[in-house]
Order: structure tokens, then C-alpha cells, then sequence
């Protein structure tokens, strides 16, 4: 087995990218602060601050686990990727293992499968109690976070990398994974008496050329909207963004491609939440923003349908922001 650390390109830069709402917030706040009221007024904050009369948001390296997922610190191997949730972080490895941590920096669990190649992709479900992983082998597992099982290994879904995945639905039995082909599949696992069944069903093929990452957007119970039976789910791609609703079946609502104005070298970075749109004073309709080079374009999803899609936003951000987004 081959545990030699693998390239970025080999492994598309498997970490969270920005989220392009988050540079929303930032060109708002940035265009906010060129006013001459609210910069003498930041300037008062500012001597305030450095009196220790505000609030400081502080960053502490979790040294529990920086300790552990150091290559010097035993056979774990390099980190390759990393994925959190209200409860938990989980960081895979050049080794195939995933270190399941508490957010205090306790380690909750060691997860080991044989044979796999270095973990790419991570997600964990809703409840916490399962998480699924893509290797480099091709291998995508469905792991039982309760008892740190591997309750199910596929090896021929996929020949590549998978390079995302993500459970689609609230529970374990639903997920959507890509691998470094282009090929996207959504996966049902099932029971049956003696063991875990699966079935899959194949949406792209590569036509649509590398994904990068894949954003669900999950129904909330406290914000009923139209697009809560439909499962809208967008494919960031090298060259363009597709948006699917995988409910009652499969049906692609829109492909948009990279604009004519944003170089080459930069991959889109999506987010796909309940959001406000410009204008709006409270969230209503679910946004998908896309983040592509230094521009920022902001779809709103009233209804799971080709008319239900709009453009509501258009922002160039600082040049000094381009990095971020490669």
C-alpha cells in the first residue's frame, strides 16, 4: 500500500474552502467603513479596543490535537482533509485513518480501514452518529461513529479519488459522492438480514468535466420553504455550477457556466444556506452564492424550477481577495 503523501493536484486542495457569504459580509462591511461618520467612529473603537473595554475574539490553536495529527507523532500520516460539526471535528489522513476529536481537543476515536489510500473527502451526518469517506483508492465508507465500525466499504462505485461526499438527506442512508473523473453518484444504503445493502445511481459521467465540491441544502422544520420536497443539491465544477433537485427524481434546474471576465486559473467556491438577499431584511428564500475569482454572484431559489432560479447580486471584491478562491 501507498502512503506516500499525495499532490494537491492529484487530490484538488481537499479542505473547506471560503464561504463566498462570508465575503458577502465583508464587502458590505468594508463599503460601510468608507464613510467618514463611521470611520472617526471606528477609530473610537479601535481606542476602545486597545483599552480592553470591547470584546476580543480570541484564536487558540488546539494543541491536543495538533499534537496527534503531526506526522512525527506516530503512523497517522499527513492530514489530507478535515470536516466539523456541533460536536465534533474529524480529520483524515495519508494513512487512510480518521481522528474523530471532541471540540475541547479530546479524542474521541481512532478509524482504521485497510487498503484505502489517503482520505479526501469527509462528511458527518446530522445527528452525528455516522460519518461517510472518500479515499484515494476509490473506496467510499459508511463508518458508525457510536461504535467506530465501518458498517459498509464500497470499492466499485468508483475507480478515482473521491473527492466529495455528502449525505443528502437527515439520516445515514442517503449519500451523494464525486470522484476525480467527474463521475457523481447518490448512494442508498439499505438492510438486509445478514448485511448492508447499497444501491446507486449515476448523474454525471464526467461530461461536466472535474467537480470540486458538492453543497446540499437541508430542509429546516423552523423555516418551512417550497424547495423542502425537492432536495436541491449544487456540483461545483472546474468550468461551471449545476444545480439538481434529486426529489421526487433527479432533474437538473440550471448549469451555469464560468463568466467570459474571470481567469482560468481560479475554481469556483459555492455555499448553498437560507439567506437574505440584497434588499431583504430577513432571510427568505435559500441563496446559492458563487465565489469565482474576484467576483461574487448571488442566485436566489424561490421554487425547485428552472423560473424559481434568479440572479439577485453581482459584487467584485478586492483584488487582494482572488487568492482565496483558488
Amino acid at each position: 500500500m501507498d502512503h506516500r503523501p499525495h499532490s494537491s493536484e492529484e487530490i484538488l486542495k481537499a479542505k473547506e474552502p471560503i464561504d463566498p457569504l462570508d465575503l458577502i459580509g465583508k464587502y458590505f462591511q468594508d463599503q460601510y467603513f468608507k464613510t467618514d461618520l463611521v470611520f472617526k467612529k471606528s477609530l473610537e473603537s479601535k481606542r476602545l479596543l486597545s483599552s480592553n473595554k470591547l470584546p476580543v475574539m480570541k484564536f487558540e490553536e488546539l494543541k491536543s490535537v495538533s499534537g496527534k495529527i503531526q506526522p512525527s507523532a506516530g503512523s497517522t500520516g499527513f492530514p489530507t482533509c478535515i470536516t466539523s460539526s456541533k460536536h465534533m471535528i474529524i480529520i483524515g489522513s495519508s494513512f487512510g485513518i480518521l481522528s474523530v476529536f471532541s471540540h475541547d481537543g479530546s479524542e474521541l476515536k481512532v478509524l482504521k480501514q485497510k487498503s484505502v489510500g489517503s482520505v479526501v473527502s469527509i462528511d458527518i451526518s446530522d445527528d452525528e452518529q455516522w460519518a461517510s469517506a472518500g479515499y484515494y483508492g476509490g473506496q467510499l465508507c459508511l463508518w458508525d461513529l457510536r461504535s467506530g465500525n465501518c458498517v459498509r466499504s464500497s470499492n466499485n462505485l468508483f475507480t478515482q479519488p473521491v473527492i466529495a461526499c455528502k449525505f443528502w438527506k437527515h439520516n445515514k442512508s442517503n449519500i451523494i459522492a464525486a470522484d476525480l473523473t467527474g463521475k457523481v453518484s447518490t448512494i442508498e444504503y439499505g438492510k438486509s438480514f445478514l448485511t448492508t445493502t447499497i444501491s446507486s445511481n449515476t448523474i454525471l459521467s464526467g461530461e461536466a468535466g472535474t467537480v470540486i465540491s458538492i453543497q446540499v441544502l437541508f430542509s429546516d422544520p423552523n423555516w418551512p420553504h417550497p424547495t423542502d420536497s425537492s432536495i436541491v443539491i449544487a456540483i461545483a465544477c472546474v468550468d461551471r455550477i449545476l444545480l439538481y433537485s434529486l426529489e421526487p427524481e433527479v432533474t437538473i434546474l440550471m448549469g451555469i457556466e464560468r463568466p467570459e471576465e474571470v481567469d482560468e486559473v481560479f475554481l469556483p467556491c459555492i455555499s448553498l444556506k437560507i439567506a437574505s438577499s440584497p434588499g431583504e431584511e430577513q432571510p427568505l428564500d435559500p441563496i446559492l452564492a458563487i465565489s469565482w475569482g474576484t467576483r461574487v454572484f448571488l442566485h436566489k431559489i424561490k421554487f425547485a424550477s428552472p423560473e424559481g432560479i434568479q440572479l439577485v447580486g453581482t459584487y467584485v471584491m478586492d483584488a487582494d481577495q482572488k487568492h482565496s478562491f483558488a
